[in-house]
């Protein structure tokens, strides 16, 4: 996992990874469902992928386990020249604001957090020269992170 870059298949990964959260998410009454295609292969490593997904679902876990509504959805989805990643949830959102801050070190909302998840994959994200960015879930009504990665050398 921790081994050059490779081609690996991002829904097994995805699976992989979400299977692990399934009992905990359920014992809060929180559905996690993902969408993405079953041949999306992109060059990363695969623990590079699997921080990025276990600090989303993390991140959005502590957002929607006291709410009324409690769902959180990741889409993976490619273009010609990129891989898109939505982690959506149905928290509270971003303050408005607050949408660059909330990817620096020790920045945190949460009671007992750390406040170092979102710059751990604001770091990854870059690392593969690509990007992050939040905004308001146009169906969820809480947080939207869009990744956006390069397909390519570049």
């Amino acid at each position: 996992k921790r081994t050059l870059d490779s081609e690996i298949n991002l829904n097994s990964v995805l699976k992989e990874v979400g299977g692990f959260y399934q009992t905990i998410v359920k014992s809060f009454d929180i559905t996690l469902d993902f969408a993405c295609e079953d041949n999306i292969e992109y060059k990363i490593k695969q623990i590079d992928f699997e921080s990025i997904v276990i600090n989303m679902i993390t991140n959005a876990f502590e957002q929607v386990k006291g709410r009324e509504i409690r769902k959180i959805t990741i889409t993976i989805y490619q273009s010609t020249s990129h891989l898109i990643i939505y982690f959506e949830d149905s928290g509270a959102g971003i303050t408005e604001g607050k949408e660059k801050e909330i990817f620096r070190p020790f920045e945190t909302t949460k009671e007992n957090g750390i406040g170092l998840g979102l710059n751990i994959v604001k770091d990854i994200v870059e690392k593969y020269h690509g990007e992050i960015s939040v905004k308001r879930s146009e169906t969820l009504f809480g947080a939207k992170f869009i990744v956006i990665l390069p397909k390519g050398d570049e």
